[in-house]
């Protein structure tokens, strides 16, 4: 009988769909990794191009990787679901196949995970945008004193704790056996947005966390379209993963003890979504789905700064919200005009101030001159 190999300290997980521009590169940054105790588990999602082949040939050498090949595209939760059932380490983590990866990206966030016997350590990212080759580091802005240290929800503040620490699964490492004693996996009903509920599902079954404030994701988006693609193929997912958190929170007797960071979090996706999607030929069907939603919120338990979208919203029409969408953004390009005319306006004056002093000083800058060349002969 075959002896298996001792269980990795962790399983990395990278679901991969027409991904072959991408996928070597991912697989070379996990190959670097300065912990090398891993498992690697690519899913070739039913992809159409040479993904499938490209994989096979880059891993063929390398016995910690495992190609699991589906027949047809089930998704991305349906690919994280079944390397799921594979794993063997004791944590986890889902990394995206087009993304990129530092090289000590495993072993800064394993590192705290055991000295601590951490549930989950989540690290910081940078947004890189292949058109424009524009980078945003730190794009997660946490206080310095919650951040490398341990954290429980109550002491990180509950509130919160759905919708500041990143609604992606690839940014964290997971106690695998969390996610198998609570029964958490990807529901795959939810193509967009199916990382938001897992993660929120996740932090009400988690005792701490570790954040790593060092980005060591690169996390890359084709452009500002990408974002829209999604939310208009699938434009009442949102809301879908809203009403799922919202029925898991009370079959588990959990609402009360979240419900303000449920609302905060719905509030704020919601409303993400619909103005993805306002001149989209859905936007009245989520417009009225998503009212169904928030008139069930009390308004004066939501965050200030999402009131009066929120008002607009559940007293509202499509059409008068679009009105209100067009006027706020009418005001914010009145806000940017008036500060560039201040701007300039301040830039003139102190251009005259420069050249008032230079005509002042420029007579014995002359004089200077005659000096030293007089002193010259």
């Amino acid at each position: 009988m075959k002896q298996q190999n001792p269980a990795p300290s962790i399983t990395v997980v990278v679901p991969a769909y027409n991904a072959e521009k991408y996928i070597v590169e991912c697989i070379n940054d996990i190959r670097q990794q300065t912990l090398t105790d891993f498992e690697c588990l690519i899913v070739d999602d039913g992809s159409k191009d040479n993904t499938k082949k490209v994989i096979a040939n880059s891993i063929k050498d390398d016995s910690r990787f495992k190609l699991l090949p589906l027949e047809q595209n089930s998704g991305v939760s349906a690919a994280r679901n079944h390397a799921l059932t594979q794993a063997r380490g004791e944590y986890i983590i889902f990394l995206d196949s087009d993304d990129g990866f530092n090289p000590t990206l495993l072993e800064k966030l394993y590192t705290p995970a055991v000295i601590h016997g951490i549930d989950v350590v989540i690290c910081n990212l940078e947004l890189f945008d292949r058109s424009s080759g524009r980078v945003t580091p730190r794009v997660l802005n946490l206080d310095k004193d919650k951040t490398n240290t341990v954290m429980t929800p109550k002491k990180y503040g509950i509130n919160r704790i759905f919708s500041s620490l990143g609604n992606a699964a690839w940014n964290k490492l997971i106690r695998r056996d969390i996610l198998l004693r609570s029964h958490i996996s990807f529901d795959e009903t939810i193509r967009i947005h199916e990382d938001m509920l897992f993660c929120s599902i996740l932090m009400t079954r988690t005792n701490d966390f570790f954040f790593v404030d060092e980005d060591l994701i690169t996390y890359r988006v084709n452009n500002q379209q990408s974002a829209l693609g999604g939310a208009v193929k699938y434009p009442f997912d949102t809301i879908h993963a809203v009403k799922k958190l919202e029925q898991y929170l009370k079959q588990h007797h959990l609402y009360t003890k979240y419900e303000r960071a449920f609302y905060a979090l719905c509030t704020t996706e919601i409303i993400y979504s619909l103005d993805l999607i306002i001149y989209s030929e859905h936007f009245n069907g989520a417009f009225y789905q998503a009212q169904t939603v928030l008139q069930r919120l009390p308004l004066d338990k939501i965050d200030k700064d999402q009131r009066e979208k929120v008002s607009e919203i559940c007293f509202g029409t499509p059409t008068k919200y679009l009105q209100y969408v067009v006027r706020k953004a009418h005001e914010q390009i009145d806000k940017q005009c008036l500060y560039i005319d201040e701007l300039t306006a301040t830039n003139k004056k102190f251009y005259d101030e420069i050249g008032r002093v230079h005509r002042l000083v420029a007579p014995f800058s002359n004089i200077y001159q005659k000096i030293k060349r007089l002193f010259k002969r």
